[in-house]
């Protein structure tokens, strides 16, 4: 049986990617929200940050315009350190914060938060899960203690 409650959908209302990005999109990803609520969806996690690029087709849309839509569950990605994290829970937007990216480098991610120690810089996407120049290698997967 479909329980809606135990699903989620991965939104992206700011992003440029594969030509994204309409003059509408704040109507319509409002739009989208009233419906996820509509049907009890578990949860959104949205893509708010510009870390990838932005459409300039208005001004970026917010979690806190979504979560009038949406009273569910609502995880922000994209860009986000310790700090800005903090400050997004804090203020009542998201509910939790997702780091995707910052972990490919730093498998100790949360631990290097928790003890205010700096990240290590992030590979290059050509090492990401693997070697550039070996597919067979753990060179894309550093060292927890690097």
């Amino acid at each position: 049986m479909f329980e809606p409650e135990c699903v989620g959908i991965r939104i992206a209302p700011n992003g440029v990617y594969n030509g994204m990005g309409s003059d509408d999109f704040r109507e319509s990803f409002l739009y989208y929200a009233r419906r996820f609520s509509a049907y009890k969806l578990g949860y959104i996690h949205v893509m708010i940050g510009l870390g990838f690029g932005f459409h300039n087709k208005g001004k970026p849309m917010t979690i806190a315009e979504l979560k009038k839509e949406f009273p569910g569950p609502i995880i922000a990605n994209v860009g986000f350190d310790a700090d800005s994290a903090e400050k997004e829970l804090s203020a009542g937007g998201a509910d939790l914060v997702a780091f995707g990216r910052p972990f490919l480098s730093n498998p100790d991610l949360v631990e290097k938060m928790q003890e205010g120690r700096e990240l290590r810089p992030m590979l290059p996407m050509e090492y990401w899960y693997t070697s550039k120049e070996n597919v067979w290698t753990s060179e894309g997967y550093p060292s927890p203690k690097g």
